[in-house]
């Protein structure tokens, strides 16, 4: 009986020892990688080494009023010249004579959109001998910065002016005889603030016979 037994304790420990040598061994899994990201803490700079850029200075854009060209050698406002056998001078003017105008005249018609009526005070003296007329109409002209050529008898004009109006108040004058009155022109209002007065006179087209005036 004991063999039988210990024979039962022999097989099964055979067979223990086949099953366990047969056994697949497990296969272990590798462990997931962790990333791990590590931000460097900036370098402190020494505050007296910290360079802060200095903004470049932005100037200022400053548009310059246009003024017109100064225009050199002309009779002073007040002042005396001598033009041939006259001796004359241009003493005031209203650089916005279409109150005065239309006062003067209600039928008188008012400048042209971007014109005005510039009136100015002109006295005059004949040097001559025998008699003479200065025809102040034709005589008495204006330019500016534009270069038109302003008449008192080309169109647009002023009308009719305040007494004494020169053109129609012409004197024939002797030898140191004077005259005197207001002369206008309907100009653009570009030639405003350059405008000036000279001589033509009618029966002398001779450009080196032209005197120049200022009006300011």
């Amino acid at each position: 009986m004991k063999t039988a037994i210990v024979l039962l304790a022999a097989v099964f420990a055979l067979v223990g020892c086949s099953s366990t040598s047969t056994a697949q061994p497990t296969t272990a899994q590798a462990p997931t990688p962790v990333v791990i990201y590590v931000t460097p803490e900036p370098t402190a700079i020494p505050q007296g080494e910290l360079e802060v850029p200095t903004p470049e200075p932005v100037e200022p854009v400053v548009e310059e009023a246009t003024e017109p060209p100064a225009v050199t050698g002309l009779v002073p406002l007040g002042k005396w010249a001598t033009v041939g056998d006259w001796k004359i001078r241009f003493t005031k003017t209203n650089w916005n004579a279409w109150k005065a105008i239309h006062a003067a005249n209600m039928f008188n018609e008012a400048p042209p959109a971007g014109y005005r009526d510039v009136m100015s005070w002109v006295e005059y003296q004949y040097l001559g001998d025998g008699r003479g007329a200065l025809d102040p109409m034709f005589t008495f002209r204006s330019v500016g910065v534009l270069g038109t050529e302003y008449s008192q008898f080309e169109d647009p004009t002023c009308g009719v002016l305040p007494a004494p109006d020169a053109a129609m108040d012409d004197k024939t004058l002797r030898h140191d005889g004077k005259a005197k009155g207001w002369v206008c022109w309907t100009i653009e209002n570009g030639d405003a603030k350059s405008l000036y007065a000279f001589t033509s006179f009618l029966s002398d087209f001779d450009d080196s016979a032209i005197v120049e005036f200022a009006l300011r």
